[in-house]
C-alpha cells in the first residue's frame, strides 16, 4: 500500500501484517461448539458441551478425567488437499480445574541441584570416598581423605562408584554407567535444542533462503553442520578421559558464561526499565501487567502482539516500511 501526499517528497509504503484470522479461513466446521456438538466425535469416555465457560462464545468443551486411565478427547477430520505447500496455523483456549500439581518450569534445576547433586555429595563424603588434593589438581599434595579410595583412582565419577560399592558391593560401576547414560542422552538433547533455536534466531530471515549448487537451504545445511558437530563432540567425549572431558566442559562453560555476561550487559537497560514499572505499579497496588509499547523496548515481539489487560492479540496496524 502506498501513501501519497503533495506535502511528502516521495509516496510511503506501508505493509499490513495479519495478526488474527478470519472465520471465513477458519477449516474446521462449528470451531466454537455454538451448534453444540455438530461435526465432532466423540473418543473413548467422551466430553460436555458447556454454556457456563466460554472464551469468545457461548460455549466451550469439557472433558472430565475421573482417573488417570480416563482419555476423553473430541476430534475431526479435515482434509487440506493443498496444491500449493502453506503453513497450517492450529490455535486454542484451554482452561484445567482440580488438576493434581502445580506448574513449575523450574522443576528441573531444583532436582538436578538439589537432589541428584545433594545426593551424590552426600554418598561420597558420608562414605568416605573423597579425597581433596592442593590446589584442586590431582598432582597437588592430598589434603585430606576419607580412606575408601583405592591408591591408583583417577578423580571423576569413580569417587561415587567407590561410594556406592560400600553400600552394596560391586553394584557401583552398573549404577554409575547406567546413571551417566541417562545424564548424557538427557544433557545432549538439552544442549542440542538450545544450539538449534539459537541458531535458527541468529540466521533469521535468511534461514530459508536456497543455497546455491548445494540442496537445501542456509537454514538447513546449518542445522546439518550443527549436528556433525554434536556428534563429533559426543564420540570424542566418549574416548576422552575423564581429566580432558571436565577440561574441556570448563572451557564450554567459560564462554558461556562469558556470552551470558555481554547478554546481561546488552540487556541491562530493557530490563531496568521493566523492573521500574513493575515497581511503580505495585505502589499505585495494581496487579503489574508488563506492556513494552509504552515502555519503548523494542523487539520483544511476544508481547507487542498481545494485549496485556485481555490478553488476547492486538489489532494489526500498518507498519511503515521506507
Amino acid at each position: 500500500m502506498e501513501l501519497t501526499s503533495p506535502r511528502l517528497p516521495a509516496p510511503l509504503k506501508f505493509t499490513h501484517v495479519v495478526r488474527f484470522l478470519p472465520a471465513s479461513l477458519n477449516r474446521l466446521r462449528n470451531p466454537g461448539f455454538e451448534s453444540g456438538d455438530a461435526n465432532w466425535s466423540k473418543n473413548e469416555t467422551g466430553y460436555q458441551i458447556d454454556d457456563a465457560q466460554a472464551h469468545s462464545g457461548r460455549h466451550s468443551l469439557r472433558l472430565r478425567n475421573a482417573t488417570v486411565q480416563d482419555r476423553g478427547s473430541a476430534s475431526q477430520t479435515i482434509t487440506l488437499n493443498q496444491t500449493v505447500p502453506r503453513p497450517i496455523v492450529v490455535r486454542g483456549h484451554a482452561k484445567a480445574e482440580n488438576v493434581s500439581g502445580h506448574s513449575n518450569r523450574t522443576f528441573a534445576v531444583y532436582v538436578d541441584t538439589l537432589f541428584i547433586c545433594s545426593a551424590t555429595g552426600f554418598l561420597i563424603l558420608s562414605t568416605g570416598a573423597y579425597r581433596v588434593y592442593e590446589g584442586e589438581s590431582a598432582t597437588g599434595a592430598v589434603l585430606a581423605e576419607g580412606g575408601a579410595l583405592p591408591a591408583d583412582v583417577e578423580v571423576g565419577p569413580t569417587f561415587a562408584q567407590v561410594g556406592f560399592d560400600t553400600l552394596w558391593q560391586g553394584a557401583g560401576s552398573s549404577f554409575i554407567a547406567v546413571s551417566l547414560a541417562f545424564f548424557c542422552l538427557t544433557t545432549i538433547i538439552a544442549y542440542y535444542y538450545m544450539a538449534e533455536t539459537n541458531l535458527r534466531f541468529i540466521l533469521g530471515k535468511a534461514a530459508p533462503v536456497p543455497v546455491p549448487l548445494i540442496r537445501g537451504t542456509v537454514g538447513g545445511n546449518a542445522t546439518i553442520l550443527l549436528q556433525a558437530l554434536i556428534l563429533g563432540s559426543v564420540v570424542s567425549g566418549a574416548v576422552s578421559t575423564a581429566t580432558e572431558a571436565w577440561t574441556l566442559g570448563d572451557i564450554g562453560v567459560g564462554l558461556m558464561a562469558w556470552l551470558n555476561i555481554i547478554g546481561i550487559i546488552i540487556l541491562q537497560q530493557p530490563a531496568y526499565k521493566a523492573l521500574r514499572d513493575y515497581e511503580k505499579q505495585k505502589k499505585q497496588g495494581l496487579d503489574p501487567i508488563f506492556d513494552p509499547i509504552p515502555l519503548g523496548i523494542v523487539g520483544a515481539k511476544f508481547w507487542e502482539t498481545r494485549d496485556p489487560v485481555t490478553g488476547k492479540e492486538r489489532m494489526a496496524v500498518p507498519t511503515p516500511v521506507e
